[in-house]
């Protein structure tokens, strides 16, 4: 048995709050820490650590829009394989009745 896409990529069914979250960007590890280190960033170059906060939000905001295309190709990849499933026999091959309905119409729309 194949594991969900869920389980293959580690992830939880739905995104939780913490990554919902307006201040997702804060509640990441790398988030808490630089927001507890900024003024130290901001002495050695402000501009940098304004240039490094921007980049980590839109990382963030990425990474939701990112995790919601590789579910909904998932998603794809799953109705593919039920509909392959209806069409064709896992133990031999060969076409079900279902198969050979789509088959029969599809070369019969070529004639």
């Amino acid at each position: 048995m194949v594991p969900s896409g869920a389980a293959l990529c580690r992830m939880r069914t739905s995104p939780g709050e913490d990554v919902l979250a307006d201040d997702a960007h804060c509640r990441c590890l790398f988030g808490g820490w630089f927001q507890q280190c900024r003024e130290r960033f901001d002495v050695i170059d402000a501009v940098a650590a304004q240039r490094l906060d921007e980049q980590h939000r839109q990382m963030q905001d990425d990474f939701e829009r990112t995790q919601a295309g590789v579910i909904a190709n998932l998603a794809l990849f799953k109705t593919q394989c039920l509909a392959r499933s209806a069409r064709l026999d896992s133990l031999t091959g060969l076409p079900l009745r279902y198969g050979l309905e789509e088959e029969f119409k599809r070369c019969h729309a070529q004639t």
